[in-house]
């Protein structure tokens, strides 16, 4: 009844109470409100009177009891088979600080015991002002969507609903602080009826202090994002993304979102700025573009119109396409009933009654060489595909009409050529720090990018997983990632942009579970760059894809990446699918060992500096690589337990002396029989190491029977490279395995077995 709340008991004997507690909510700013009070009755139905004795039981905002509720009697007495009224009241200009009271009136009888307990609270809003949100689309008309909020110093972000009606969000009522809000908001592209696009619109640093405040969100002030590249193109993937620091300090003090532009999302915009006045912002960008997949024309016989998208995960055509096309309906099977579909280019039209998969399952049943499916809506059109084997694109509404005309009259052909696999891509992101700017087109030149060219040895055609990642310091992880797939046993040029502010990582991921990972580094404007992915020579080595060798007073953790590459390439199996076998002694005593390519341990105390040896074994599961099927690596290095960090590493690094080689093969990993190979074994040490000297002396012996015979070879040092020319056999043999050392001049050194280090092709 009311906001009582009774004592069972004491209720059971007649008597309760009723009343509304609640004594109101007095918003900011407190310019001398008004007292509240409220009223509680208390009802006795016994046959005789009841004394109750009356106090307050509210607590503040403080968590602390508060006397900011007084009553009108300290007592009353309810007359039997009546009732009697006890007001209470409150002043909010007396609640301090502002916040949520809350509490009860209670009511004992003579006993003691709680009879009756009313609810009571009070709300003084602390000081906040009013923020209101309105998001317009790029006609003017109210947006729809959500808005991300985000106060500054708080743990989590907030999501608010824009009401489509009005493009308003409720107004909110914040403390003073700074905020964030920004939406991604869909709207109308740039591509003509029923194209579709995404805006990001907002203000990154909003500051609240003493007033209220009102913020548009206009997506008719944003700007298309553009990429024109210097060879013909197709975009592949765009993602653009924001970073404020607002500068207030903290675990906090930042927030940023990055958008994925979704493939059936033709363009995307973003409204500027204007320099934002923060401790750094940050607005970003990144294209992939790669070489058109299908060239291909549609002739009815004229040339018509015809502009194809491939569907998700859809199988692609290559090479020579020339393809007679067909009609089926909406693409049911019955609809294939007398249709030559068989080695023909389907078209289809989309219908809500047939899926995407039953589509595909037709086509491919009836035996057709590609599917066209024709939107039956304006805009594009872009479907995740089921089968495996079946090549699905997508055309516009439109471009569908002339396209279906021709077909069902026998009279449409598709000519030009297809590339499973791009030959050269573009990889373009840039910042534009401080602010996002009013333009945002990009086209850089050929001055303007590097290039890389990506080898992909094997022995076989397989396919590996490719990864190019943009990186910035202040991304959670600091470098993301862009996918594709990529067939080994070839090679790729990609043209990398270079702008300011822009790092890249790469790493392959081998279908086989062997991945490499490369380095993070800036690309120079005109800058030519091999990377071999898989090349001989592969071996354990260190670099920056994998945390390093190191120690902190008695503790030594050293990891060696088992199967790295070239120029810094660091690479390794998932963990027990290859035999690593790995072991630290101190001195000639055998501290620890494991299986896999790190040992971590305490070593025994000693004073001064003392030698180490840290030893690697690798051998091949089985036989999916045909080279580097053993290694034997072993590394002398001294370290002292009383040695200081060093600033910027983990620890101290220690002082491994690394072995890069340096061979040019064939992409099978081959060198020609007969031939005279140069060869270079490159030492160095682990970087920032204090106890590594300069490398004073290396060797080099060769094998091709397998490590039976050993012959050793010249070697002639050159500014770190110490240089040779090996004899291939022009016959008997057709592996090379290398032994190799090198050593400095602080009593570092490394001994390396790599057995069946590269191929030898051509004369036996």
């Amino acid at each position: 009844m009311g906001t009582g709340r009774l004592d069972v008991p004491a209720a059971l004997d007649g008597v309760d109470g009723s009343g509304d507690g609640f004594l109101g909510f007095y918003g900011w700013p407190h310019d001398g409100d008004e007292p509240a009070t409220g009223t509680v009755t208390y009802t006795n139905s016994t046959d005789a009177d009841v004394r109750l004795a009356l106090s307050t039981d509210v607590v503040g905002p403080d968590g602390e009891a508060s006397d900011l509720v007084s009553l009108s009697a300290s007592e009353v007495v309810v007359p039997a088979g009546g009732s009697a009224d006890v007001t209470f009241s409150a002043d909010a200009d007396d609640a301090a600080p502002a916040g949520k009271y809350s509490g009860a009136v209670v009511a004992t009888d003579a006993s003691g015991d709680v009879v009756v307990r009313t609810a009571t609270a009070l709300v003084k809003e602390e000081e906040r002002y009013g923020l209101d949100i309105t998001a317009l689309d790029r006609s003017g008309r109210p947006a729809s969507g959500y808005v991300d909020f985000y106060r500054y110093g708080d743990q989590f972000v907030s999501t608010l609903p824009i009401d489509p009606a009005t493009g308003e969000v409720p107004t909110q009522r914040l403390r003073p602080g700074v905020y964030s809000a920004t939406a991604f908001l869909d709207v109308a592209g740039s591509k003509g009826q029923g194209s579709t696009g995404v805006a990001l619109v907002g203000d990154p640093q909003v500051v609240v202090s003493d007033a209220d405040r009102s913020l548009v969100l206009d997506a008719r002030e944003a700007t298309e994002l553009t990429l024109d590249t210097p060879r013909e193109s197709d975009v592949a993937f765009r993602r653009f993304q924001f970073f404020n620091d607002s500068g207030i300090g903290g675990q906090y003090a930042t927030f940023g979102a990055t958008y994925t532009v979704p493939a059936d999302v033709d363009s995307f915009y973003a409204a500027p700025t204007g320099e934002v006045d923060s401790a750094e912002f940050d607005f970003a960008v990144r294209w992939r573009a790669t070489e058109p997949a299908l060239d291909v024309r549609a002739w009815t016989p004229a040339p018509v119109a015809f502009d194809p998208v491939y569907q998700t995960w859809s199988m692609r055509l290559d090479g020579r396409v020339s393809l007679r096309g067909v009609t089926a309906g909406t693409g049911t099977p019955a609809e294939y009933a007398g249709v030559p579909a068989k080695g023909r280019a389907v078209l289809v039209t989309r219908d809500d009654a047939v899926s995407a998969a039953e589509r595909e399952a037709a086509a491919a049943a009836a035996g057709a060489a590609l599917l066209v499916v024709v939107n039956d809506r304006p805009g594009p059109l872009v479907e995740r595909v089921t089968q495996e084997d079946l090549p699905v694109v997508s055309v516009s509404q439109a471009q569908g009409v002339r396209l279906l005309a021709a077909a069902g009259k026998g009279r449409l052909t598709l000519t030009g050529s297809a590339v499973e696999f791009p030959s050269y891509l573009y990889d373009v992101s840039r910042s534009w720090p401080g602010e996002i700017p009013a333009t945002l087109g990009l086209a850089p030149t050929k001055r303007q990018l590097a290039t890389v060219h990506s080898r992909y040895t094997d022995t076989e055609g397989r396919l590996a997983l490719d990864d190019r990642a943009d990186c910035r310091d202040y991304q959670w992880p600091p470098c993301l990632s862009v996918l594709a797939e990529q067939p080994t046993g070839t090679e790729r040029t990609d043209y990398v942009s270079t702008y300011d502010g822009v790092t890249w990582y790469e790493n392959v991921d081998h279908e086989s579970g062997w991945g490499q990972r490369g380095v993070r580094q800036a690309y120079e404007p005109r800058g030519t760059t091999v990377r071999d992915w898989f090349a001989p020579v592969t071996a354990p080595r260190t670099g920056d894809g994998y945390w390093g060798p190191w120690h902190e007073g008695d503790w030594f953790a050293v990891n060696v990446a088992p199967s790295g590459g070239q120029d810094g390439l660091t690479g390794g199996f998932p963990w027990g699918e290859t035999p690593v076998t790995s072991r630290l002694y101190q001195g000639d005593t055998l501290v620890d060992e494991g299986i896999g390519q790190a040992v971590q341990t305490d070593v025994p105390a000693a004073e001064g500096p003392q030698t180490y040896r840290f030893e690697i074994d690798t051998d091949a599961a089985d036989d999916t690589h045909r080279y580097s099927t053993r290694t034997r690596t072993s590394w002398t290095f001294v370290a002292d337990q009383a040695d200081a960090d060093v600033p910027g590493e983990t620890g101290t690094p220690l002082p491994l002396v690394q072995l890069d080689y340096d061979v040019d093969t064939a992409l099978d990993g081959t060198v020609r029989a007969g031939a005279v190979v140069p060869f270079a074994v490159e030492p160095y040490t682990v970087p920032n190491a204090p106890r590594a000297g300069d490398v004073t002396a290396a060797t080099l012996e060769v094998s091709y029977d397998g490590g039976a015979i050993w012959t050793t070879v010249r070697l002639r040092e050159d500014d770190g490279r110490w240089e040779a020319r090996l004899r291939i056999p022009s016959r008997g043999a057709d592996l090379v395995s290398l032994r190799a050392t090198a050593q400095d001049d602080a009593g570092n050194s490394v001994t390396q077995e790599v057995t069946s280090a590269f191929g030898i092709a051509g004369r036996r």
